[in-house]
């Protein structure tokens, strides 16, 4: 469980630096690549409530410290993002590819709007923050096989076997 912690943080961490750094430069359309929300919704199906509250929260607070707006936003929507993915989970017996993508869309819409119209900018929701939100999810099956793969040679057995 300590590894999925720390994995989320530190990944999490990576991904707030480099979106922050690079963002505005490989955005089409200020349509940015965002893997934060599929970042949150692979943790959500794999860590339940109460542990992984905790690292999302945290998670949060961190992404505070790259912006301007105003304080919580960001805390509230990964927040958010994480309790709505795990009460659906929990009514579902599997998590297909589909119901993931399907997921990182809907957490990512309403992470959109809490920003854009808790930042006071509500007019772009409509159509900036929904085609931000088609792109995280139609990117999203990538960034699951890129956390799975990482996270899955990271902690393999094999690479920790003493031959």
């Amino acid at each position: 469980m300590k590894r999925d912690y720390s994995f989320f943080l530190v990944t999490g961490f990576f991904l707030l630096v480099i979106e922050s750094a690079i963002g505005d430069h490989v955005s089409v359309a200020n349509i940015r690549i965002d893997a934060l929300y599929t970042l949150i919704v692979w943790f959500a199906l794999r860590v339940p409530m109460p542990q992984g509250f905790t690292p999302v929260l945290v998670l949060g607070v961190m992404a505070e410290g790259f912006t301007a707006l105003i304080p919580g936003l960001y805390i509230g929507a990964f927040v958010l993002a994480y309790l709505m993915v795990r009460y659906i989970a929990s009514h579902l017996m599997y998590t297909s590819i589909l119901h993931r993508v399907l997921l990182v869309l809907f957490v990512s819409m309403n992470g959109t709007v809490i920003i854009l119209a808790g930042g006071g900018h509500a007019e772009l929701v409509w159509p900036q923050g929904v085609m931000q939100a088609a792109a995280n999810a139609l990117l999203s099956p990538l960034f699951f096989a890129f956390f799975e793969s990482i996270y899955q040679f990271l902690f393999s057995s094999e690479n920790y076997s003493s031959a």
